[in-house]
């Protein structure tokens, strides 16, 4: 993902210096389809997902469940 500094240098070496998205994305080092929705976009890109939650808000320790036996 971008940060917002590499998304503002883009959108600088496009507009204000007139270079192509080859040449930008050969200069910075990202792929030409990030470079074009840099150029497109009127604001920083920025992630859609949440945070992420791993263990599924329910985790028990290992060894902590007690089992019964059925009767």
């Amino acid at each position: 993902m971008l940060s917002v500094e590499d998304w503002a240098e883009i959108r600088r070496l496009h507009f204000a210096e007139g270079l192509g998205v080859k040449t930008i994305d050969k200069r910075l080092g990202v792929a030409r389809n990030t470079v074009r929705i840099a150029v497109r976009s009127g604001q920083p890109l920025h992630s859609e997902r949440g945070s992420r939650d791993l263990h599924g808000g329910s985790y028990t320790p290992l060894g902590t469940t007690r089992f019964t036996c059925p009767s």
